[in-house]
């Protein structure tokens, strides 16, 4: 997994249970392991990149265009992570302290 992108989602991912698996088969596990499991696998070095610079556009996009598949937890488990995550300004806000 790009370390850019792992930088990214420890700080963004504080609660859950997210494990992110790379284009090149590398997992690693994010928040505090509570809650519903969620597993992405990220395809490609493409959605990659995308994802460590505009994570709110680049996630449902690479996943739409088949580039990320939801393993485990489906779409709503993704959703139930990133609202848990949400600061008091919202997810935008979340998103840009990465």
């Amino acid at each position: 997994m790009n370390i850019l992108l792992k930088r990214v989602l420890d700080r963004l991912v504080r609660t859950g249970n997210l494990r992110v698996t790379g284009p090149k088969g590398t997992a690693v596990v994010f928040g505090d392991g509570s809650g519903e499991p969620v597993h992405m696998h990220i395809k490609t070095a493409h959605a990659e990149r995308a994802i460590t610079f505009d994570p709110m556009l680049a996630v449902p996009e690479a996943y739409m265009d088949g580039e990320l598949d939801i393993l485990e937890g489906g779409v709503l488990g993704v959703m139930r992570i990133a609202f848990q995550n949400m600061g008091s300004g919202g997810i935008d806000a979340t998103w840009s302290k990465a």
